[in-house]
């Protein structure tokens, strides 16, 4: 008798603090005390097969796209990131950047498409 209140007994403790925890961490995300935000985020990833990939990385405000296999690191390009718009004005600069930077990711896609062929 006194096993199975021991196991009821564990299996309450067990489950309160597994229900303090899901709460935590449901007030957690809601307010936003999710931690310091990263500096080095790894916004796209992609396999180039054999284990090399594409990494496209932010660093502080800054891109890099990145090559990867299980031996080294290259830095392949180094793209700017496009800052958000604080007034009409600073919009139409956006927009060209904008512009830019699809002119650079022109130049990146022939670059996957020669990565895709040696990855085959």
């Amino acid at each position: 008798m006194i096993i199975v209140q021991s196991f009821v007994a564990l299996a309450l403790v067990l489950g309160l603090v597994w229900l303090f925890y899901r709460l935590f961490m449901l007030l957690q995300a809601k307010l936003g005390l999710s931690g310091p935000e990263r500096s080095i985020r790894v916004e796209e990833r992609t396999s180039l097969g054999d284990k090399r990939q594409l990494l496209l990385v932010s660093v502080e405000g800054q891109r890099f796209l990145l090559g990867a296999t299980s031996h080294q690191i290259s830095l392949v390009s180094n793209l700017e990131q496009k800052p958000l718009a604080e007034s009409e004005d600073e919009q139409s600069a956006i927009d060209e950047d904008a512009q830019a930077d699809s002119m650079a990711s022109a130049k990146i896609k022939p670059f996957r498409r020669i990565l895709g062929e040696i990855a085959k």
